[in-house]
């Protein structure tokens, strides 16, 4: 990859924004939706991450941040979108060590600070892993506009239900985008982001404009 940093911050955002969604999903199947300067995320909490170390907005400035809501008794859903995730990363090549993916838990009653690390370590080291008290997660969620709720089951046990969204961060910790997968990956991309440019014919013509001041 040639070109400098500023420049490829673009190529980094709109990459993980198309690919996030599935490896084998055209523009025509993704849809995003500009949530920049809506008061997403603006009101972010304390919450403490897999290594128990308090973790503020502040902490995802200088990265590209993809930050997403789940649990890890999830059986599916969770789970797929991580996976899509980490082959995002795969992608970037050296480039991944700018971005950075945050999972933040509804489900803080079971998700402590040691199960998420030993949740999130098969993905890599890029993943981070989010908790904290119920009030706080709740605060958490409401800032995003997220919704949970805990579900019986008829064994005793609970589930959770909760928003399918995820969030992309610009390096200054903006919130700029809000995506849901439509599609699961059926084989690597062959698409790669480090030829990712605005005249790339793949992209979506409205992220375009957004890509020029995502410096």
């Amino acid at each position: 990859m040639t070109c400098g940093r500023a420049s490829s911050w673009p190529a980094i955002f709109l990459g993980i924004v198309m690919l996030a969604a599935s490896p084998a999903a055209s523009a025509s199947e993704f849809r995003t939706s500009d949530i920049a300067g809506q008061g997403y995320g603006d009101a972010i909490p304390t919450l403490v991450d897999q290594d128990g170390h308090a973790r503020t907005r502040e902490s995802f400035k200088g990265h590209v941040t993809v930050l997403l809501f789940g649990f890890t008794h999830c059986p599916d859903l969770c789970p797929t979108a991580l996976s899509n995730l980490a082959l995002v990363l795969d992608q970037l090549g050296e480039d991944r060590d700018r971005v950075q993916i945050v999972f933040v838990t509804v489900d803080p009653e079971r998700d402590t600070s040691q199960v998420l690390r030993d949740y999130l370590s098969g993905f890599g080291p890029n993943f981070t892993g989010l908790t904290g008290e119920p009030v706080a997660v709740r605060k958490a969620a409401k800032t995003f506009k997220v919704f949970f709720q805990k579900k019986l089951l008829p064994d005793g046990d609970y589930t959770m239900d909760h928003s399918a969204v995820a969030y992309i961060l610009d390096p200054q910790a903006r919130v700029r985008l809000l995506f849901s997968p439509r599609m699961l990956p059926t084989t690597s991309s062959s698409c790669c982001i480090k030829q990712a440019d605005a005249r790339s014919p793949w992209m979506p013509s409205g992220l375009l404009s957004q890509a020029a001041d995502f410096r």
